[in-house]
């Protein structure tokens, strides 16, 4: 969280002060004032476990996580928060994705994944998503932003309504 701090404030340098970049993407975590901020993508993350999990053939969305490993990322993200509203204490950490997913398929831990990243494994049999009505949520608010000066010129807000298309 403290290196995204800064990337953001370096970048804000450089889009401002120093006019060297024009668009960058980077972490919404803090916000600065002077940058305007627009969602690069949305995802939609669910709750999967592996094959051979105590829970893979649970029943319903009526199930207790408590007490079973959690897989996350070891930096600030959106599974960080919806995995302690469910009661889950990170286990094992990663730092992309691809562990995330090797780390979930072994059976042993409970992990969120994209949707779009597991519809491989769920069609395989080896990964099954965990009371989807409860833990399925949009990452929105706290993905990934494209900035750009707020008062950008035509070129950027070209780029923008293209990007958006």
């Amino acid at each position: 969280s403290g290196d995204a701090v800064e990337v953001v404030r370096v970048l804000a340098q450089k889009v401002n002060i120093q006019g060297a970049l024009d668009i960058g993407i980077v972490p919404y975590h803090r916000k600065s004032a002077s940058l305007d901020y627009r969602i690069l993508y949305e995802e939609v993350m669910t709750l999967y476990c592996g094959a051979g999990h105590p829970l893979f053939d649970a029943p319903g969305d009526d199930i207790d996580f408590s007490g079973y490993k959690y897989a996350g990322f070891g930096f600030n993200s959106p599974n960080m928060a919806a995995g302690e509203r469910l009661g889950l204490r990170r286990a094992a950490s990663v730092q992309d994705e691809e562990g995330l997913s090797l780390l979930i398929q072994s059976g042993r831990y409970l992990g969120f994944l994209a949707d779009h990243v597991a519809e491989t494994f769920l069609r395989e049999g080896g990964v099954r998503a965990l009371a989807p009505g409860r833990t399925r949520y949009a990452s929105t608010n706290e993905s990934n932003r494209i900035v750009c000066e707020q008062h950008h010129g035509n070129l950027n807000r070209s780029f923008l309504e293209r990007f958006y298309r």
